[in-house]
């Protein structure tokens, strides 16, 4: 696998919220990726009462679309 997480705010309905996106790098060949990675999301506009975060682990793929292998979604 060459897995990668997105992760997305989205609404109480589950629909994204624009802008506020983030995919982390792919890690080649492993099925035990570490991502150590560091990002910001958010903004003096969002209102996490109304919102979660959803994360979304796909295999990376570079001849055909990637595959998704998991998907959960944290509530407040």
């Amino acid at each position: 696998s060459d897995p990668y997480v997105k992760v997305t705010f989205v609404t109480n309905a589950g629909l994204p919220i624009e802008g506020q996106v983030h995919r982390t790098g792919y890690r080649p060949k492993t099925l035990n990726p570490v991502w150590n990675e560091a990002f910001y999301m958010g903004s003096d506009k969002l209102k996490l009462a109304e919102c979660s975060l959803k994360f979304e682990v796909f295999d990376f793929d570079l001849m055909s679309a990637d595959d998704a292998m998991l998907s959960v979604q944290a509530f407040q």
